[in-house]
């Protein structure tokens, strides 16, 4: 078993934690805690009267689970280790070695109760076929967010025979845009091709463009979004953990 202990400083007279490991079976405090139901790749959330943090899982045949232990701060030395790792530890069998860093001569005692199943517990089982489904789901939702924060980044496109004009996909500007489309096309059918519809674009810039050019204008940028759309669809396709990478998105 793999085990994470999170040390806690006892109170005055408060006996400290005595736990062993019994193949999959955890003993704190006299009360056996059986994890044979964690599944291969799974994880199992405790529920009631227990001593873990977090979920509980098994890979390659081996639980890991994270547990809090009281320690006498009497016997134990004032500042405790802060890197992690000192508290993880390996245990097949037996009781779990003392982590804790004592006071020069200090001795550890325990008392270890007689043990029985522990009571007002059990476990909320995960399958690894529902790990990875939530874990899929969460990557579908962020590459989501991913392309929506590139939606709502302004962007710098160029009109041929104008220059440039910086747009940002947020949905009113997206409705003023199509508007603004539908007065280029009428414009357009009355004949009309003058500089003669203003636009301030995301960069608070004032244009004056004509209808074809404002037809272009939109054109570029619903093109932009639909290629956002598009690689987010492709990436959710993938398995590449990093979906920020401008490699995935359009230039």
């Amino acid at each position: 078993m793999h085990l994470t202990l999170i040390p806690v400083a006892g109170l005055p007279g408060q006996p400290e934690t005595a736990a062993a490991v019994d193949g999959d079976r955890l003993t704190v405090d006299g009360a056996e805690f059986d994890l044979i139901s964690v599944p291969e790749g799974g994880r199992a959330w405790p529920q009631g009267d227990h001593p873990f943090d977090g979920p509980i899982t098994r890979t390659d045949g081996v639980v890991a689970c994270t547990v809090r232990v009281s320690y006498d701060p009497e016997t134990a030395a004032p500042h405790q280790p802060s890197d992690p790792a000192h508290w993880q530890v390996e245990v097949a069998d037996g009781p779990l070695p003392d982590l804790i860093v004592r006071r020069a001569g200090a001795e550890r005692t325990l008392f270890w109760p007689p043990v029985a199943p522990a009571q007002n517990f059990t476990l909320v089982i995960e399958t690894a076929e529902d790990v990875a489904a939530k874990a899929a789901a969460r990557r579908r939702a962020a590459i989501n967010v991913e392309r929506d924060r590139r939606v709502l980044a302004p962007r710098v496109f160029a009109i041929a025979g104008y220059g440039d004009v910086t747009l940002t996909g947020d949905a009113r500007s997206q409705v003023h845009l199509l508007a603004l489309k539908d007065t280029a096309r009428d414009l357009t059918g009355a004949g009309v091709t003058a500089a003669v519809i203003p636009y301030r674009d995301a960069a608070n810039v004032d244009h004056e463009l004509t209808p074809a050019q404002m037809a272009a204008l939109v054109r570029v940028g619903k093109a932009h979004i639909t290629a956002l759309f598009h690689a987010a669809m492709a990436l959710k396709e993938t398995d590449d953990a990093d979906i920020a990478a401008d490699r995935h998105w359009p230039a």
